[in-house]
């Protein structure tokens, strides 16, 4: 029996062989009349040819797809084993809670138990009974690999929703099945569906059964039908017109678009266009099917409005203007009424004219300029969500706070790497005998053994002040430079300037920086005369250094900063194109291993400037060399110390940039769940990454679920329903 992507993947195997150009030529040839051997001798050349090239070509391609296969195996048996608790005969196997660990896991990342609170478990009890096909309580591996594929599929929602139905698992959906699944999944169940309506009769016939494509288009269809059913519950008899009230409960049920809250607000208010009418406090079925067009075109509605803005040179259109326009600017037809209750519903202060400003504030989006196109050709549009100003404020803040708070514990976990990196760099004796470490290992034990536990974290207190803002300013100069230099047209930016982004964002963070760096640099270095040495704080290390000398050693700091920026984010930028996968997407490994490939040479190669730096910005002891600035730093260095001086702690730098990232990253996701599940989560202000790469950190599972049922509604049921079930 073919599953439906068998079935999908035969009939495309079919198609392009027998309708491709070439098989259609060859088809030709072999059946013409062909008179003469010098005729039939090239036929049969052109045949043979055709038929290596052909032969060849299938078995490149099958060489990739097997490799392909391969590799998503291996991955998915890691998953599966880490996770299979249960061994028969030297096979593993998942039980329901594994299996829900298994599938909401974060590739690489160990935050199962964090994401389980948060998640409908109910939900995920009956994914695990449409994985365990043999409905034995238990999952093998094959079971999961195929169930992980189907969650990889581009159309999984519509996958997933065809599995719910098809109940007996033949690879159709009969008439009873669609009865069974759509009954218990119904928002409303005063509202009964009819079985008996036209577009069932239409799909299903008298004995039809849907194959794949016939049902996603049904899923797609249903929720219209169902709007249509409910208004004519509401209408009983037969008016063509229902409450206010009831038409605004139907609109905002309907889950395949997000209806702006404004809107929703006042989907009641349409009946105020029939006042002075009999049906005064209703809403007419025409302005029903009006409304719900609206809502799923608010895009072309934004181009129209763009566009006749645009010819009338004004910053608002009357109702003719906006209605003459939609027959340019738009594929869409859009009748009176529709125009009618766009401006009933987008014009804030009902002055009979429509703005931008209006439409954008009502539908909560942000309508780009229309580029530059030939006439007739309507631009494309991307619609943005919109949140007040009080909103935006207060998430950022948290925002901000989360990725402090987790860019603090990600200096922390790194930060005796980044002591032993300094005190490396700070030893400027020429002879080995008068070296207080041999090398970095030897200062690690030296540090434990005579300072102890503590000795590690000393200075890491101007760390943990200093790394949310420094970080902060870097990446959000970064961004502000690389949108200003990319072409928008290609969506792409030229590498030197992509390059100066980068050089001006570690610039940025320099003023900022250099007072706490100076300050923890020197409370790094204290103890290093063993046992019983005593050292300074903080505030008198700043009393003694003033104002001007909190900015010692600022233009190394410069010389460090800038070039590790310039290199680490086009390289970064670089990594994460080479790591994506065929579909374009990053997945949580690439992510985190890109960021450590493109701090490798960014901390390594700028290692030269750090040394003279932290050289400069030391107080130097009794009878230790002293420089005068960072030119007679470097020719001092080189002269006495030699090249590889300036490499000191270069390792440590390498060692500490790479898992810092990391850390961070699963910090502020932790956090985020713990303390602020309510805020959306963003990418941390001090991990450099984008909004649409944190996004792939998300479980794939959850997220296709998640999409499914917000498309066709609560066909998994959960925790709702089982609260209702047990109050009956």
């Amino acid at each position: 029996m073919y599953s439906p992507k068998d079935v999908r993947s035969k009939l495309a195997r079919q198609q392009g062989i027998f309708q491709s150009p070439i098989a259609k030529n060859f088809s030709t040839v072999s059946s013409s009349s062909v008179h003469g051997s010098g005729i039939r001798s090239r036929a049969l050349g052109f045949g043979v040819a055709l038929a290596l090239g052909m032969a060849l070509t299938a078995n490149v391609a099958h060489a990739e797809d097997s490799k392909a296969k391969e590799i998503e195996e291996k991955k998915q048996r890691i998953l599966f084993d880490k996770f299979a608790s249960i061994t028969k005969e030297n096979e593993k196997f998942l039980t329901p809670d594994d299996f829900l660990k298994a599938v909401t896991s974060i590739e690489g990342v160990d935050v199962e138990d964090e994401r389980i609170r948060d998640i409908d478990v109910e939900k995920f009890r009956k994914l695990f009974h449409l994985a365990d096909k043999g409905n034995v309580g238990l999952i093998g591996f094959k079971e999961f690999l195929d169930f992980q594929l189907l969650m990889g599929l581009p159309d999984a929602d519509y996958m997933l929703a065809f599995h719910l139905f098809d109940k007996d698992k033949n690879g159709k959906i009969n008439k009873e099945e669609f009865k069974q699944v759509v009954t218990s999944t119904l928002a409303d169940k005063s509202i009964p569906f009819d079985f008996h309506s036209e577009l069932v009769h239409m799909y299903f016939g008298k004995n039809n059964e849907l194959t794949y494509p016939q049902f996603t288009q049904l899923l797609k269809d249903l929720q219209q039908d169902r709007v249509r059913q409910e208004f004519r519950y509401y209408d009983p008899h037969h008016t063509g017109y229902i409450p206010a009230d009831k038409f605004a409960k139907i609109i905002s049920s309907i889950r395949l678009r997000k209806i702006p809250a404004h809107i929703k607000d006042n989907l009641a208010s349409v009946a105020d266009l029939n006042k002075g009418t009999p049906h005064e406090g209703e809403v007419s079925y025409g302005q029903f099917t009006a409304v719900n067009g609206l809502l799923l075109h608010i895009p072309s509605y934004g181009r129209v409005l763009q566009s006749a803005l645009k010819k009338s040179g004004k910053t608002s259109v009357t109702k003719e203007e906006f209605l003459r326009e939609t027959h340019s600017s738009t594929s869409i037809e859009i009748t009176p009424m529709e125009v009618d209750l766009v401006f009933h519903l987008f014009d804030a202060d009902k002055d009979g004219k429509l703005s931008l400003k209006d439409f954008d504030t009502t539908a909560r989006v942000v309508t780009p300029p229309l580029p530059a196109s030939p006439a007739g050709v309507p631009a494309q549009k991307v619609v943005v969500a919109k949140k007040t100003w009080g909103q935006q404020f207060i998430e950022s803040v948290e925002n901000f706070a989360l990725g402090a708070v987790a860019g603090a514990i990600g200096a922390t976990a790194v930060y005796p790497i980044d002591l032993v990196k300094t005190r490396m760099q700070n030893q400027r004796a020429v002879e080995a005998s008068k070296r207080i470490y041999a090398n970095s290992w030897d200062c690690f034990r030296k540090v434990l053994r005579n300072e102890g536990f503590a000795g590690l974290y000393k200075g890491l207190l101007p760390q943990i002040v200093g790394v949310a803002p420094e970080k902060a300013i870097k990446l959000t100069v970064n961004d502000l430079l690389r949108d200003l230099f990319e072409d928008k047209s290609k969506g792409e930016i030229y590498f030197p300037l992509e390059v100066l982004a980068g050089g001006g964002a570690g610039a940025s963070q320099v003023m900022f920086t250099n007072p706490l760096e100076i300050v923890k640099i020197r409370l790094q270095v204290q103890g290093e005369g063993g046992k019983g040495t005593r050292g300074v704080g903080a505030i008198q290390i700043v009393r003694e250094l003033g104002i001007f000398g909190l900015y010692k050693g600022a233009g190394a700091c410069l010389l460090r900063d800038i070039p590790f920026s310039a290199i680490y984010f086009p390289t970064y930028a670089k990594m994460k194109l080479l790591m994506k996968d065929k579909d374009g997407k990053l997945g949580a490994k690439e992510l985190l291993f890109s960021g450590a490939i493109a701090g490798i040479p960014a901390a390594y190669l700028c290692t030269p400037a750090d040394v003279i730096k932290t050289r400069l910005q030391v107080k130097a002891r009794q009878g230790d060399q002293t420089y005068d600035g960072i030119r007679d730093c470097f020719n001092k260095v080189l002269r006495e110390e030699g090249p590889k001086a300036f490499f000191k702690g270069g390792v440590a730098r390498v060692f500490r940039s790479s898992p810092q990232f990391g850390v961070t990253l699963l910090s502020y996701e932790l956090l985020q769940k713990y303390f602020a599940p309510h805020v959306t989560p963003r990418p941390p202000t001090n991990a450099p990454v984008t909004r649409k790469d944190f996004e792939s950190l998300k479980s794939t599972t959850v997220s296709r679920v998640e999409e499914m049922e917000k498309k066709f509604g609560g066909l998994l049921g959960g925790k709702d329903d089982k609260e209702k079930e047990s109050k009956k």
